[in-house]
C-alpha cells in the first residue's frame, strides 16, 4: 500500500489539514480550524502565534485521525501558506517582537499612499517608460508601472517599527529576523516547544510575494530595503520547493515527518487546477479574487497592473533550472463581500446565494460598489428592490472584478484562451461560475474538490518531490472536470453593458 500525503494549509481566515492519497490523491481525511484575527478600527489585522501553532497541531493530527491512518504510515508533510503575512522574531532566543501581522493589515497604508502620489516614484515610473520604449525590456515594462501595496511587507514593517522600539533596535542590529509564513511555521514544526536550531530560509514562491523580492533578478531590491531601514541579513535565505526541508519535531505528531515541500498558496493553487502549460489561466474565488497566468519560463512585465511572481521551482529534484512564473492580479475583498451579505441580512447562510441571484431576472438596476477601505454601498435601489435584487448585484461585483482582471490580460498579450479554471471557496456557487462564462465569452472549468485544490497541489508538489510522480506535468491525469460553464451569448450583451456601468462608477468612486 502506498503511503498518502498529509498536507497543512495555512489560508487568510482558516488552517486546514487533508490526509491524501499518493496515487489516487483524493482526500482520505480532514479537519480544519477558524484562525482568530485581532482586529481593530485602526487597521490591525494581526494572528497570535502561540494559538495558532498550537491549533495547527491539533488539527494535523484531527486528520490522521479522520482519515483514520498512522503517522507512522505517513510519506511526507507539504505545507501551503498565505503569502505576505510576517512576524519579526529574535534570531537568539527565538521570542517574537510582536504577532504574524497579517497581509490585510493596514496601518501602513498611509506610507502606501505617500509613496505612491509621490515625485520618487513618479520618476523611477517615467525612466522606467523611456528605459522601456528603448530597450523592449520586460523588467523596465514591469517597473513602469510600479505602485506600492497594502499586503507589500515594507508599510507594516516600518509602521512597526515606529511603534516598537524593540523591535527596531533588533533590525538594526541584525538580531531581527524577519519571517514569513512559511519561514515561522518551519521552525515551529522543527523545534516544537522549544526554540533550539533557527533554519532560516523561506522558499521562493513566499519570497516573491513581499514586495521585497525582484522576480527578473531574482534577489532581494536593495533599494526597498534601504527605503525602510534593513540589512537583507534580517531576511531568510531564499531556497526552491524541492529543498530538503528536514522533519518535524516527534513532539508534533509522535515521530519526525519529512516535511517534502512549502508553497505560496496561490502558486499551489496553480498547480492544483494542472496548469502546467504556458498561457493556462486560473480564477481562485476565496479570500479574494485571483486571475493567474502560467508564463512558462519568461518572468513576463504588464502595463495594466498585473505583477509577474513564480509558480514554482524544483531545481533540487530536477537537478537544473525549472524556474517556471506567472502573473497576478489580485482583488482582496470577496470573502468580506459574501460575509457582508450575509450579516445585513440578505441571507442566513452563504450557500443560498446562488439560488437568491437566479430567482430573479437581473439586479433591478442595483450595484454594488465593492470598497470597504474607502466607499462601499448599493447604488440605484428602488421600492421594487428586493433581497434577491441586493444578492445579485453583490455577487456581480465579484463576476465584473474577475472579467476586469481578464480584460486588462488581454490588452498585456491579446492571447486567446479557449477556457479557464475556477477553484476556491466562492467557486461552487454556480451564478458566479455561469456569469464569469457569459461575460468572458469563454467555457469556464470547476474541477473535482474546487474548494480544497490548493491543498490537492501541495500535494502533487510533495509527491513529485518523494520521486511517486516522475514529472510534476503528469498531475494533469488526476485533474477531473466537475462542470464546465458554457457562456450564453444572450446573456452576454446586458451583462457586458452592466459591466460597463460598474466600471464606471467604479472609477468615479475611487
Amino acid at each position: 500500500m502506498t503511503k498518502p500525503i498529509l498536507i497543512l494549509d495555512l489560508g487568510s481566515t482558516t488552517v486546514r489539514a487533508f490526509v491524501i492519497s499518493s496515487t489516487t490523491f483524493e482526500i482520505l481525511g480532514s479537519a480544519k480550524y477558524e484562525i482568530k484575527l485581532i482586529q481593530s478600527d485602526e487597521g490591525t489585522c494581526e494572528i497570535n502565534p502561540n494559538d495558532l501553532f498550537t491549533n495547527i497541531v491539533k488539527i494535523l493530527r484531527n486528520a490522521l485521525k479522520d482519515a483514520q491512518v498512522d503517522v507512522e504510515n505517513i510519506l511526507c508533510l507539504g505545507m501551503t501558506v498565505q503569502r505576505a503575512t510576517f512576524i519579526t522574531i529574535d534570531k537568539v532566543t527565538g521570542e517574537p517582537f510582536h504577532h504574524l501581522t497579517s497581509w490585510s493589515d493596514r496601518r501602513g497604508s498611509d506610507m502606501v499612499d505617500n509613496f505612491n502620489t509621490g515625485c520618487f516614484l513618479k520618476s523611477i515610473n517615467c525612466g522606467a517608460a523611456f528605459l522601456y520604449w528603448i530597450t523592449r525590456s520586460e523588467r523596465f515594462k514591469q517597473v513602469s508601472k510600479l505602485k506600492m501595496l497594502n499586503n507589500f511587507i515594507a508599510p507594516r514593517l516600518s509602521h512597526l517599527m515606529q511603534t516598537n522600539r524593540k523591535l527596531k533596535e533588533a533590525v538594526k542590529s541584525g538580531r531581527a529576523a524577519i519571517c514569513t509564513v512559511d519561514t515561522w511555521l518551519l521552525n515551529r514544526l522543527k523545534n516544537f516547544n522549544k526554540f533550539e536550531k533557527f533554519d532560516f530560509i523561506t522558499d521562493i514562491t513566499n519570497a516573491c510575494a513581499t514586495g521585497l523580492f525582484d522576480p527578473f533578478t531574482l534577489d532581494y531590491v536593495s533599494m526597498n530595503l534601504k527605503m525602510i531601514g534593513i540589512d537583507r541579513s534580517v531576511l531568510p535565505r531564499i531556497v526552491d520547493n524541492s529543498y530538503d526541508f528536514g522533519y518535524t519535531h516527534k513532539g508534533v505528531l509522535g515521530v519526525p515527518v519529512h516535511i517534502s515541500t512549502t508553497i505560496a498558496d496561490q502558486a499551489a493553487s496553480l498547480i492544483g487546477n494542472a496548469c502546467f502549460r504556458k498561457m493556462d489561466a486560473k480564477i481562485t474565488l476565496g479570500t479574494g479574487t485571483f486571475l493567474n497566468i502560467n508564463t512558462g519560463r519568461k518572468c513576463m512585465g504588464s502595463r495594466t497592473g498585473a505583477y509577474p511572481l513564480i509558480a514554482w521551482n524544483t531545481q533540487t529534484r530536477k537537478k537544473q533550472s525549472s524556474m517556471v512564473f506567472y502573473t497576478e492580479r489580485p482583488f482582496n475583498e470577496s470573502s468580506t463581500l459574501i460575509r457582508f451579505a450575509k450579516t445585513i441580512g440578505l441571507c442566513t447562510n452563504v450557500e443560498e446565494l446562488s439560488d437568491m441571484a437566479l430567482s430573479v431576472n437581473d439586479s433591478d438596476g442595483v450595484m454594488f460598489i465593492p470598497k470597504f477601505h474607502s466607499l462601499a454601498g448599493f447604488i440605484g435601489y428602488k421600492q421594487s428592490t428586493t433581497k434577491c435584487h441586493f444578492v445579485r448585484a453583490v455577487l456581480e461585483s465579484i463576476v465584473f472584478k474577475a472579467a476586469n482582471f481578464y480584460f486588462l490580460s488581454k490588452e498585456d498579450s491579446n492571447y486567446h484562451f479557449d477556457k479557464i479554471r475556477i477553484d476556491g471557496g466562492i467557486s461552487a456557487n454556480d451564478f458566479i461560475c455561469q456569469s464569469i462564462a457569459d461575460l468572458l465569452n469563454i467555457p469556464i472549468e470547476r474541477g473535482n474538490n474546487s474548494t480544497e485544490l490548493t491543498s490537492i497541489g501541495c500535494a502533487y508538489l510533495a509527491a513529485y518531490n518523494c520521486g511517486v510522480l516522475d514529472e510534476l506535468e503528469s498531475a494533469s491525469q488526476f485533474y477531473k472536470v466537475q462542470k464546465t460553464f458554457i457562456p450564453n451569448e444572450v446573456n452576454r450583451k446586458e451583462l457586458f453593458m452592466r459591466y460597463k456601468k460598474f466600471e464606471e462608477l467604479n472609477s468615479r468612486y475611487n
